[in-house]
C-alpha cells in the first residue's frame, strides 16, 4: 500500500520527465542538509562557464594568427609544427574540451623521442592550451589536459657527450650539397667547416648582413660573429682555413647564401646523413681543438676551455683533423688554393 501511494499520480504542472529529474535531484541532496531551492540559488549566483564548442584545428589556427606578429620565425615554426603534428593524431573536428591527457601522452610516446624533446613538445602544447584558457576565450581551464601529462626533471634530460660526424661522412655531405643543393653550400661551409651554430646564429647572421652589409661580417680572411648574433652574447672572430677560402670564392657569403633553407629540406639532409644534434658544430670544434689547441678553439667557437677539454680534445686524431680541413669543392686541390689565397 505504501509503494502504491508513493507512485500513484500526483497533481502537478511538471511533466513525467521533469518529475523524474526532480526525484534524482532530491536523491543527490539527501543527507546534505540543503534543499533543492538552496542548490538552485547557489547555481544562479555562481553559474558555470558555458562551454564553447571549438575544434582544435580552429583553435590553434587562431593562436598562430594572434602570435605571429610578436614572435620569431623559428618560434612560430615550433608552435605550428607541434600543433599540426598533434592535430594529425586527432579525429577531424575534435573539440578542444574533449582532448584528454591520455591522448597527449599517447602522441608523445608515438614520437619515440628523448626526454628533453618530450618536455619541449609537452611545454609547447602547454603554451597553446594556456592561450586557449586565457580570457576572454576560456575554452579550457588552467593548461587543460596538459597539466596531467608527465614532465621529466632537468637532471633526467641532460645530454650525453657530443657526437660528431666522421670525416668520410663530412666529405660525402659536402659533395652531395654541392652537386644536389648548391644553394645550401655556403650555409654548410659556415656551419660545418667554421662551426657557426646552425640553430639560431645563422638566421641572426643573415639578418645582420641584411642590416649592416656583408663588409661588417666578412672581414678579409675571417668571419666576425657579433654579440647580437652569438649565442653567448660575446663578439668572436673565426679565421678562414684555406679550404674555406676556396669554398667562399666559388660560393660567396651573402645574407641569402647563409640563410637556412626550408626546415623540411634541412631535416631531410639531417636524416640522410644521420647528423646528430649539433653534429656539424661539434665536428668543427673538435677538429679546431685538435689542430690549434684549447685557447684557439674557445676564441673561435665561443666554448669554455673546460667544455672544450672535456668533450673535444681527445675525440679526433690529428690526421682526421687535417683531413677535415682538406675538404674542398669538386676539382680543386688544397695546394693550388693555398697559393691563390
Amino acid at each position: 500500500m505504501g509503494n502504491a501511494a508513493a507512485t500513484r499520480p500526483k497533481l502537478t504542472r511538471l511533466t513525467k520527465e521533469q518529475l523524474e529529474e526532480a526525484e534524482s535531484c532530491f536523491g543527490m541532496l539527501k543527507g546534505t542538509g540543503f534543499t533543492l531551492s538552496d542548490a538552485i540559488r547557489n547555481l544562479m549566483k555562481n553559474p558555470p562557464t558555458k562551454r564553447i564548442e571549438i575544434s582544435f584545428e580552429d583553435g590553434y589556427g587562431q593562436f598562430l594568427a594572434a602570435k605571429k606578429p610578436y614572435i620569431s620565425e623559428r618560434h612560430y615554426w615550433n608552435y605550428e609544427s607541434t600543433a599540426r603534428r598533434f592535430s594529425g593524431r586527432l579525429k577531424s573536428g575534435t573539440l578542444i574540451g574533449d582532448i584528454t591527457s591520455e591522448q597527449i601522452t599517447s602522441w608523445l610516446k608515438s614520437l619515440d623521442c628523448g626526454k628533453k624533446s618530450w618536455n619541449t613538445y609537452r611545454d609547447t602544447l602547454g603554451a597553446i592550451f594556456a592561450w586557449f584558457a586565457a580570457q576572454p576565450r576560456g575554452w579550457v581551464s588552467g593548461n587543460g589536459p596538459v597539466e596531467e601529462v608527465d614532465r621529466f626533471r632537468k637532471r633526467h634530460t641532460l645530454p650525453g657527450p657530443p657526437k660528431r660526424l666522421s670525416i668520410a661522412c663530412c666529405c660525402e655531405l659536402m659533395a652531395y650539397i654541392e652537386s644536389e643543393k648548391p644553394h645550401l653550400v655556403t650555409f654548410f661551409v659556415t656551419t660545418l667547416l667554421l662551426g657557426v651554430r646552425p640553430e639560431g646564429e645563422m638566421t641572426k647572421l643573415a639578418d645582420a648582413i641584411d642590416k649592416d652589409g656583408i663588409e661588417t661580417y666578412h672581414r678579409g680572411d675571417r668571419l666576425f660573429i657579433s654579440a647580437d648574433v652569438a649565442k653567448d652574447g660575446r663578439d668572436r672572430f673565426v679565421p678562414y682555413p684555406d679550404n674555406v677560402k676556396a669554398w667562399l670564392r666559388l660560393y660567396p657569403l651573402s645574407s641569402d647564401s647563409v640563410r637556412p633553407g626550408r626546415r623540411t629540406e634541412y631535416a631531410e639532409i639531417r636524416r640522410r646523413f644521420e647528423i646528430p644534434h649539433d653534429g656539424l658544430r661539434h665536428t668543427s670544434v673538435t677538429a679546431c681543438t685538435v689542430l690549434h689547441g684549447l685557447l684557439a678553439a674557445t676564441k673561435r667557437h665561443g666554448n669554455g676551455s673546460i667544455i672544450a677539454n672535456d668533450h673535444y680534445l681527445a675525440e679526433m686524431s690529428r690526421e682526421e683533423a687535417e683531413a677535415f680541413y682538406s675538404i674542398l669543392p669538386a676539382g680543386l686541390k688544397l695546394s693550388s688554393t693555398s697559393e691563390a689565397a
